[in-house]
């Protein structure tokens, strides 16, 4: 029984051993991955910045369809109240002439 410590600790050796070769083939796993991903982190910023610029443009032509729309339909409120106010005005010359007429 005095072997049994010797083999134990061999045997610890041995296990030391392997955990050291897996971690260092991890180690390398990782390292030969990283630039994988950090290509693809790159692309994916890519594609969130392209999207969200595409996604701001077609607000913005929104907002200038709106803009232009909102311009227009003030013209035509505006041409509208001015011709019921010239209409308006005209109906009053219109009666005051008649009644100095009369």
């Amino acid at each position: 029984t005095a072997g049994a410590p010797l083999a134990a600790s061999a045997l610890l050796k041995t296990l030391g051993e392997r955990i050291s070769a897996i971690e260092g083939k991890r180690e390398e796993s990782n390292t030969a991955s990283q630039p994988d991903l950090e290509a693809r982190i790159g692309e994916l910023e890519a594609r969130v910045v392209q999207s969200m610029d595409d996604r701001v443009a077609k607000l913005d032509a929104r907002v200038s369809t709106s803009m232009s729309e909102l311009e227009a339909r003030t013209m035509q409120l505006s041409e509208s109240m001015l011709a019921s106010r010239v209409e308006a005005a005209r109906a009053d010359i219109e009666g005051k002439v008649d009644a100095q007429v009369d």
